[in-house]
């Protein structure tokens, strides 16, 4: 289901967007150490009105896996619950969400292995913890990737030998409850493969990782796909063709749009790079470079909802650490100038997460002279918005979608019943237009706050120009 609109004024847009950012909050306040995982481990996840996020805390003595959520845009948040049942510390949480499936595997420093839980109830309750990869020379940094029941577990592993890290796959297609067997996707005896990044699109399954050459110790971000659910995959490329150095890449896909970004250091545009590909990854648009090229940048993550693509990524301008922000609303084709989000950053990193025009931010840092976790959010981020007016599967919601000035409503809904009150409200639940199965013309619908109603529930469309 989605909802197009035609924006003018982007640039303008933007500035308004940027000024909606909400100030920091603290997810934890405790004189603990607490850490969040690289953003290529997707540590902050949205669905709809539901925010989630991991991180890892030494509350307790020896760091644990903890998970805290959100269900109403991050206003207010839940008290962190621990995952992990270790009595030895634990590493790297990685996050992936569908709907109210909510998926959480992570590392351990003794036994060497990967660890996995999940919850069917938006993290109400959990499965208990079950072990998906272990080996004894050593593997982490894993990376969880979930479409519907579908879903994908990518890892670095050394079981191949301690110079020869290699990148392992591992799938399930029954919700997490059962997973086929280890994969092995990379074959080079003299690079360290790590810091794996995997998304699902349908059959779409899209990757990148870094490679460390041990000869001469330079870096390249590489791309690979499977087109057939994760069981076979595509030679891999590089995600650009300057040689110099790439790390940190970070990936994104709604439908056929795929977007990478990665830390670049050729000479002349150090710094964030981008691109996109519209037709699932066959073909590649133009290089952006997104951050300032004068000053240090590094650990970007990208998150996107239909056409909006938006990128945080960590800079210091000034010698101090800092959270820039850059948005595009034409998927990835113009972007916002690079903004200033965190200002009193100290030595952590941000991790991003998007659901239509709203966008989440966390941050760890040691600006309060310990680390800690903070949030904030941007409730209008500008672009393409679709939100549902009630939390994720609780009751249906009408199978209606605007594009081009016509609201789409699906037969589905259009049943006699629900096509005879199917009806468009305002914002103070006035009765706007009749609703018939099919196309409905609302191009001369003003701006604002719209509710589609049928079949006894409702779904809200912001109209944007």
């Amino acid at each position: 289901m989605r909802f197009v609109t035609v924006m003018f004024g982007v640039s303008l847009l933007f500035s308004a967007a940027i000024a909606q950012w909400e100030p920091d909050v603290n997810l934890t306040n405790n004189p603990s150490t607490t850490y969040m995982a690289a953003p290529n481990n997707h540590p902050i996840c949205a669905s709809g009105d539901s925010v989630y996020t991991v991180f890892v805390d030494d509350r307790t003595g020896v760091f644990q896996v903890y998970f805290t959520r959100s269900l109403d845009d991050g206003a207010t948040w839940d008290s962190a619950v621990c995952l992990s049942g270790d009595s030895t510390s634990t590493f790297v949480p990685a996050l992936a969400v569908s709907g109210p499936a909510v998926h959480v595997a992570w590392e351990t420093s003794t036994n060497l292995a990967i660890k996995y839980r999940r919850s069917s109830d938006a993290g109400v309750t959990w499965s208990n913890e079950d072990t998906l990869a272990a080996c004894a020379l050593g593997l982490g940094d894993p990376s969880l990737a979930v479409e519907g029941n579908t879903v994908g577990l990518a890892w670095g592993d050394q079981r191949d030998g301690l110079s020869n890290g290699e990148l392992y796959l591992k799938r399930s297609g029954d919700g997490g409850l059962t997973w086929g067997p280890d994969t092995r996707l990379t074959f080079r005896t003299d690079t360290l493969d790590k810091e794996p990044c995997l998304v699902i699109s349908g059959n779409f399954w899209h990757l990148v990782w870094t490679q460390m050459s041990w000869t001469g110790y330079n870096m390249r971000s590489w791309y690979q796909r499977s087109t057939d659910g994760g069981a076979s995959w595509q030679a891999p490329s590089p995600v650009a063709q300057d040689t110099t150095s790439q790390s940190r890449p970070s990936i994104a896909v709604v439908g056929p749009s795929v977007h990478i970004c990665w830390w670049d250091g050729r000479p002349g545009e150090y710094g964030i790079h981008y691109h996109g590909s519209v037709d699932n990854g066959a073909s590649w648009g133009p290089e952006h470079v997104l951050s300032d090229t004068l000053v240090g940048s590094d650990y970007p993550q990208l998150a996107a909802t239909r056409g909006n693509v938006y990128v945080a990524f960590r800079t210091w301008p000034t010698g101090q650490l800092v959270i820039d922000y850059c948005g595009s609303t034409d998927n990835g084709q113009t972007w916002s100038a690079e903004t200033t989000l965190s200002s009193v950053a100290g030595m952590g990193t941000s991790a991003l997460a998007a659901s239509g025009s709203r966008v989440h931010l966390v941050v760890y840092d040691n600006r309060e002279g310990n680390f800690e976790l903070y949030y904030k959010r941007n409730l209008n981020a500008g672009g393409v918005e679709e939100e549902r007016s009630t939390p994720y599967a609780l009751r249906p919601t009408p199978d209606a979608m605007i594009v081009r000035g016509c609201l789409l409503l699906s037969e589905a809904v259009g049943g006699e019943r629900s096509a005879k009150s199917a009806l468009l409200l305002d914002i103070a639940g006035r009765k706007v237009l009749d609703l018939h199965p099919g196309v409905n013309d609302v191009s001369r619908l003003s701006p604002g706050v719209y509710f589609v109603q049928a079949a006894g529930a409702a779904r809200k469309f912001i109209v944007q120009r």
